[in-house]
């Protein structure tokens, strides 16, 4: 799938005109026309704020990550693995250790 199919199918998901989108973004509403149909390429800084006013990563937005649709997972469990993968090897050790620390406790696991 193309950038430009993205954009429309996120877009769409949210309930946005691309007029809303534009006023939320900062990117015209005929930056955002020729994105979806083709007819040009977005610039990085483009593509910074549209997936921003999408709430998306860029890597989302670029069809390098298909985690999502492809596992079924959560928001909720796409945040926690966005937040994962801005941390240090360091950092992504602590975090799984407090996962596992949590999932330990009875109060936090699942019934």
């Amino acid at each position: 799938m193309e950038i430009g199919e993205r954009l429309k199918e996120l877009r769409k998901k949210r309930g946005m005109s691309q007029v809303e989108l534009s006023k939320v973004s900062g990117v015209s509403q005929q930056a955002i026309s020729n994105t979806e149909t083709g007819r040009n390429d977005p610039s990085a800084e483009t593509i910074r704020m549209l997936s921003s006013a999408l709430g998306v990563s860029t890597s989302e937005l670029l069809g390098e990550d298909f985690i999502l649709e492809e596992h079924k997972l959560t928001p909720r469990e796409y945040k926690m693995i966005s937040e994962f993968r801005k941390l240090n090897p360091s950092g992504q050790k602590h975090m799984i250790e407090l996962a596992t620390m949590y999932q330990n406790l009875e109060e936090y696991r699942r019934k």
